[in-house]
């Protein structure tokens, strides 16, 4: 899965076990359609391995099953809690 991370990130790699997550502090979850006074809001685009590009609401990648892990048991054990 290929991801919009945040501007002033120097990130390359998503790497779930570094600080709180890259998941977390890197990603760009809601960059489009934001609603001024609504934190979390909006959604970002996403390119997947099945050769489609998604539009994906905040946080849908990450609950709740976080796709940025490679395992299914790591999916849930890595999902954030809402």
């Amino acid at each position: 899965m290929f991801g919009e991370k945040k501007n002033e990130s120097a990130q390359y790699f998503v790497d779930l076990d570094q600080g709180v997550g890259n998941d977390m502090d890197q990603i760009e979850q809601g960059c489009h359609s934001v609603v001024q006074r609504r934190r979390n809001s909006g959604g970002s685009n996403f390119a997947v391995a099945d050769g489609g590009a998604r539009y994906m609401r905040y946080g849908a990648t990450v609950w709740p099953e976080n796709m940025w892990a490679v395992s299914a048991s790591n999916r849930l054990i890595y999902a954030w809690k809402p």
